[in-house]
């Protein structure tokens, strides 16, 4: 295990480990996760490492060393390390999966209404290039069993359905989707899928072998507050020859190791290292934290913060039932967008008083006709937090509605 934890003392109050601006109350971990202190150090004595004699590791221990980290990510991820990639992020590692798989004019990739704007971008351009459609399954804002949700999915597939793209935790909307049961289902129709995973680290087990997906994408910088700039790619069987980096380099070692289908990947430009290696102080962390003294700390405060806003508004938060107190992120309605709302693009009006003149770093969300206000907690978030929020958003009820 990595030293540098020894330093630190890894119990409550936890705030005193993240290097958070005092004057802001930061509830977005969901957008941004900043890193603990003694990741930090990680990053920083790796990067200190690098620059004292480059050559050595760019061109003798880079590899290895990089390999020892997927090795570690793999198991903590239930999987094996010929099966994971390691890149920049979740975006990243979309983009490749997206620019891989072939497409026929007939197939069809379907995704669902609650994905990450993003992701429908990559997915409407994938589809576009190669002339197959772009399919959408409009699925209920907060589905009342798995069941529901499921059976709404698949009854938008068709036989021409090649691809399911979809989030093992929404981001707009913070619901948990039941993956597993999806990749079941999925099977009997010969239809892939590709999870997009950024928010399941830490918040869930993800034990990718057994969820029975093709592709997992994810970015560790979220819940699991590793560097920013860290993310895999996870490759079940015969789909790991099909996949063509984003761009074309040495495509080969460096180091002299044998030929393996990650070269092209891992020999794309000289980049910043530094945080991938920080991966494994990262996994030290939560090993002695413990990922359960996390999800005890971090989820009654976000249901909390549910019930709270809900009923100040009178409105009742999205939720599944299967889901409901499994979630360090909620997304709560706060009212309606209205028809051609100047603010959609921009930052909404709320967000902005509420750090501006409170302090308190939350999104609010526009999706699907709603404002969504999605908070986060993590270790570091406090009864005291939760408390402020729900002042300042009492104090600003009469101008919001």
């Amino acid at each position: 295990m990595w030293s540098g934890l020894k330093e630190y003392d890894l119990s409550p109050p936890w705030k005193k480990l993240w290097s958070l601006d005092p004057e802001v109350t930061y509830l977005n971990h969901g957008s941004f996760g900043p890193s603990p202190l003694p990741i930090q150090q990680a990053h920083q004595e790796h990067l200190q490492k690098i620059e004292s004699q480059p050559s050595e590791f760019f061109f003798r221990t880079r590899e290895e060393m990089l390999e020892q980290v997927t090795v570690r990510m793999a198991q903590f991820l239930g999987t094996k390390s010929d099966s994971l990639l390691l890149t920049s992020n979740a975006t990243v590692a979309m983009n490749i999966v997206a620019q891989s798989l072939s497409l026929e004019p007939d197939d069809e990739v379907l995704l669902t209404n609650h994905e990450y704007g993003a992701v429908q971008n990559i997915w409407r351009e994938a589809c576009q290039q190669q002339g197959a459609t772009f399919g959408m399954a409009q699925l209920p804002n907060s589905p009342m069993s798995t069941a529901e949700l499921i059976d709404s999915l698949f009854e938008r597939v068709t036989d021409r359905t090649r691809l399911i793209v979809l989030s093992h935790v929404t981001s707009p909307t913070s619901l948990c989707f039941p993956i597993k049961e999806i990749c079941q289902r999925a099977r009997q129709h010969d239809i892939a899928v590709c999870v997009d995973g950024p928010h399941a680290l830490v918040m869930h087990p993800v034990q990718l072998n057994d969820l029975g997906c093709q592709f997992y994408t994810s970015s560790c910088h979220k819940w699991m507050s590793a560097p920013f700039g860290t993310g895999f790619l996870y490759v079940r069987g015969a789909f790991k020859s099909k996949l063509k980096p984003l761009m074309t380099s040495w495509g080969r070692s460096l180091s002299g190791r044998p030929k393996h289908w990650k070269d092209a990947f891992l020999w794309q430009g000289t980049d910043n290292d530094a945080a991938w290696l920080a991966l494994s102080a990262t996994l030290d962390f939560w090993n002695k934290v413990g990922t359960e003294t996390f999800q005890q700390h971090s989820f009654p405060l976000a249901q909390q913060a549910a019930d709270r806003i809900s009923e100040l508004f009178s409105i009742e938060p999205l939720s599944m039932a299967s889901d409901d107190h499994r979630r360090s992120m909620v997304s709560i309605p706060i009212g309606e967008v209205p028809e051609g709302d100047k603010h959609i693009g921009q930052p909404d009006p709320l967000q902005a008083r509420l750090l501006k003149d409170f302090g308190i770093e939350v999104p609010v969300i526009y999706w699907n006709g709603l404002k969504l206000l999605r908070v986060s907690t993590h270790l570091y978030t406090e009864q005291a937090d939760i408390d402020k929020l729900i002042d300042a958003l009492s104090q600003l009820r009469t101008a919001m509605v």
